[in-house]
């Protein structure tokens, strides 16, 4: 059963509603697995340059059992599902009652955890319980809205928008005309660096985009004329947190994203 929390009920978003461009662009503090303020409005499709995404927004405090079960099965379905165009962000309060932010995503969560203890969020949804379930898709529309969660009912909304996006997102966009390929990333989880090798059929230039949990350029690097066979590109996550992060290659018509884990 979710458990009550008192919060204002007057203006909550319903199903069907979409997200207004205040919300869009309200800072949202984060507190694990990426680093720097978080804005919705990095989710729409249209604001974004078209990287299509349908984003589940769930609600917990710290000491609401029934919301640390559902951390393993949606941080599941963020991981299978990254490449389609899934993403999470979570919204924590009452920290400390046992679990800090750190300590809940230390319980399996990799994707963005935001403090919300000032019950901003929460309000914008009005329900007052944990766990909530919200799903907006590509258009910042709201999709689904649930007390608690249901993992069937969930995957099938989720199916559904999935199957639905305009295009394939363009930060996970993987077309491979038989000329370049990556090929390995090593060592894998990596502390604090790691190789990317790719094979090459002719000469030429390559870019690489370094990407958080929550889709946020954190690094970007250009290398020219790389021969044709076998190159190795290292990266260093020295400056960076523990987390996964996705490492987009691209040259002439072609791109490949790849999963990396850093852990310190």
């Amino acid at each position: 059963m979710p458990f009550l929390i008192k919060i204002g009920l007057s203006q909550a978003y319903q199903v069907g509603d979409v997200l207004s461009m205040e919300h869009q662009n309200t800072p949202l503090i984060s507190c694990a697995n990426t680093q720097g303020d978080l804005f919705l409005r990095d989710y729409n499709g249209a604001l974004n340059g078209g990287d299509y995404t349908v984003t589940l927004i769930n609600t917990f405090t710290s000491w609401c059992t029934y919301c640390q079960q559902e951390i393993l099965p949606v941080n599941q379905l963020f991981e299978e599902h990254y490449d389609r165009g899934f993403r999470v962000v979570s919204f924590g309060r009452q920290w400390y009652s046992p679990y800090s932010c750190s300590d809940w995503a230390e319980l399996g969560a990799t994707y963005p955890l935001i403090d919300d203890d000032s019950l901003m969020v929460w309000s914008w949804f009005g329900l007052g319980t944990v766990p909530q379930n919200i799903i907006l898709d590509h258009n910042m529309i709201v999709q689904y809205s649930v007390i608690g969660y249901n993992h069937s009912e969930l995957v099938n909304i989720l199916e559904q928008l999935l199957s639905e996006l305009p295009t394939v997102s363009t930060k996970t966009e993987s077309f491979l005309p038989g000329e370049f390929e990556v090929t390995a990333i090593f060592p894998n989880p990596f502390n604090p660096t790691t190789s990317i090798t790719l094979e090459l059929n002719h000469e030429t230039d390559v870019n690489l985009i370094v990407r958080d949990i929550s889709g946020k350029i954190i690094d970007s690097k250009q290398y020219f004329n790389l021969p044709a066979g076998k190159n190795n590109i290292k990266w260093d996550g020295k400056n960076f947190a523990s987390g996964l992060y996705f490492f987009q290659l691209s040259a002439e018509n072609w791109t490949q994203t790849i999963k990396g884990s850093l852990l310190k």
